[in-house]
């Protein structure tokens, strides 16, 4: 019951704080369904650079290849 309640009152803070629904929707975590744990700031910042540069790779491919 307690937990429904916490459950609840989350819900009900995202609504009002939209912002925030960041730090419980982090595609980052490995736990489905729960408040995920965010991974260090390192890991987090590898895999967005390593997707990031890999884009600007293939767009680099794509646009410069002439």
């Amino acid at each position: 019951m307690i937990q429904q309640q916490q459950q609840h009152d989350l819900v009900q803070y995202l609504k009002k704080h939209p912002y925030d629904a960041y730090l419980y929707n982090n595609p980052l975590s490995k736990k489905t369904n729960t408040l995920p744990e965010a991974p260090s700031a390192s890991t987090a910042l590898h895999t967005y650079y390593t997707m990031t540069t890999d884009s600007l790779k293939k767009v680099r491919d794509v646009f410069f290849y002439y």
